[in-house]
């Protein structure tokens, strides 16, 4: 590695939660050697020190387990695919962040899972307040590049045994839902969260949500939105403002209303309560125009 120092090189253990600051010798830790982690399979939450300066490659690959991830607010230094496969990270959180953008563990989380840019992974950039605005605006540019490309960017069809033509197609499908499924997530994320967030950009994002409804016409159920709503454990049906969202974006209309109604699962009694108000509201606008018909 190009530090000087203890390097952490390698984790033997099977804790949930664990900290990389002190070596044995109680000398602290300033680089994690290349695949130190790799295929580490019970950690949920990792720590790091602030006295860590560099991040060898494939250090975390294949933590599939891995929900939270800590690093202090400096510079470090990250080799390649550091986060291959770490589909779960959820969060990765600053030490001393002072933006106040409540968002900002998720959005980092975001540029490495699924927007696979760890070049945005400068956690003295983005946890800081006098840069914090910069650092979105470069975590902007790559959400909507992300967005922008065609969906079957990033295919990669898997061959298994005897390979035929048709597998590919059997695959395709597959692969364009769940990326419509990610998509739709980063956008209300980024909704949810609009912090520095521009009236051009949230326009546009609005204009995704809409395009990723069902739509009546073409007798489609199964589009990202529905997806997410509808899923099994769904977290979009835990807080109340996502629908408030697809309000605001003029996406709820009454059929999607009905759809959710009918097929939510675990649905709070709040967001319950929320779509029949909103339905009912529909139903009134609907009388009150016909009271104009000849």
């Amino acid at each position: 590695m190009r530090v000087d120092g203890t390097v952490f090189t390698h984790y033997r253990g099977d804790e949930t939660e664990v900290t990389v600051a002190l070596s044995e010798d109680k000398e602290a830790y300033t680089g994690i050697a290349a695949k130190a982690f790799l295929s580490c399979k019970t950690i949920q939450k990792l720590e790091i020190a602030g006295s860590v300066a560099e991040i060898g490659d494939w250090a975390f690959a294949h933590m599939q387990n891995l929900e939270v991830l800590v690093l202090p607010k400096r510079e470090i230094v990250f080799g390649k695919k550091v986060f291959l496969n770490c589909g779960r990270l959820a969060q990765i959180l600053v030490q001393g962040d002072n933006t106040g953008n409540p968002g900002l563990p998720f959005f980092l989380a975001a540029s490495v899972r699924d927007l696979q840019q760890e070049e945005l992974l400068r956690p003295h950039e983005a946890g800081e307040e006098k840069t914090h605005k910069d650092w979105m605006k470069d975590y902007d540019r790559a959400l909507f590049r992300y967005l922008e490309a065609p969906d079957e960017t990033g295919f990669d069809p898997v061959f298994f045994g005897w390979f035929k033509v048709e597998d590919i197609d059997d695959q395709m499908p597959v692969f364009l839902r769940k990326k419509r499924r990610i998509k739709a997530a980063l956008i209300l994320l980024r909704l949810l969260y609009p912090m520095h967030l521009t009236d051009e950009n949230q326009e546009k994002l609005y204009a995704y949500v809409r395009a990723a409804v069902p739509s009546k016409e073409e007798g489609k159920i199964h589009t990202a939105v529905y997806d997410l709503f509808c899923e099994e454990d769904s977290p979009y049906t835990e807080n109340i403002r996502y629908l408030q969202i697809l309000k605001e974006s003029g996406a709820l209309d009454s059929d999607l209303e009905g759809l959710l109604l009918e097929n939510m699962k675990n649905a709070s009694a709040e967001l319950r309560g929320y779509l029949l108000r909103e339905k009912s509201e529909e139903g009134k606008k609907a009388d009150f125009f016909a009271d104009f018909t000849l």
